[in-house]
């Protein structure tokens, strides 16, 4: 069985994809900047006061290099993090919607923060529930006039067999009535 993804997990795995990139940039920022200052300790051109000036800059370089790469981590993280915050947003209210429409209701429109991601993908939510309110506002008129017409055909003088065949048209319309009325 395949364990589906929560946004829980998206956010994890937004932290993790962050911290692996900068941990990568700073493997191969690290390489290209100490590994060649090593060359140099095992080369014979150099004499020792050489060799202590570069060594006092590689301290230098590791001193300063290691807290850049930590707030570049750091910063990647929160980055992210404002990013999982502007899409978790928009999708629970996509998610309050669909638990709306399952128990029957339509909701209002969605509204989405500027700054926020899935602007498109709510506008066309946003559309589809306006035609589910024209199509329930076209319902309950059909239903209205087929009451009406029932009314009509019920002051008619009848046969009892005719006015049976009313009242349960009228019966089997009401969850019908119900239910539109409860989209509505």
């Amino acid at each position: 069985m395949r364990t589906r993804r929560s946004l829980e997990t998206f956010r994890i795995h937004l932290v993790l994809t962050a911290a692996l990139v900068v941990m990568s940039f700073a493997f191969v920022a690290a390489v290209l900047s100490f590994v060649p200052l090593f060359a140099h300790f095992d080369s014979k051109e150099f004499g020792s006061d050489s060799t202590a000036e570069i060594a006092a800059y590689l301290i230098h370089l590791h001193e300063s290099f290691w807290p850049v790469i930590g707030g570049a981590v750091i910063a990647s993280v929160v980055s992210g993090m404002v990013l999982f915050q502007r899409m978790r947003k928009p999708l629970a209210r996509f998610a309050s919607v669909y638990r709306r429409l399952a128990e029957g209701e339509t909701p209002g429109p969605i509204r989405i923060r500027t700054l926020d991601y899935l602007q498109d993908e709510a506008d066309n939510l946003n559309r589809m529930l306006d035609a589910i309110r024209q199509r329930t506002t076209e319902e309950q008129r059909q239903v209205a006039r087929i009451e009406e017409a029932l009314c009509e055909l019920g002051a008619c003088e009848l046969e009892p067999k005719g006015a049976a065949a009313i009242a349960e048209i009228r019966d089997s319309l009401a969850p019908l009535r119900r239910s539109i009325s409860e989209a509505g």
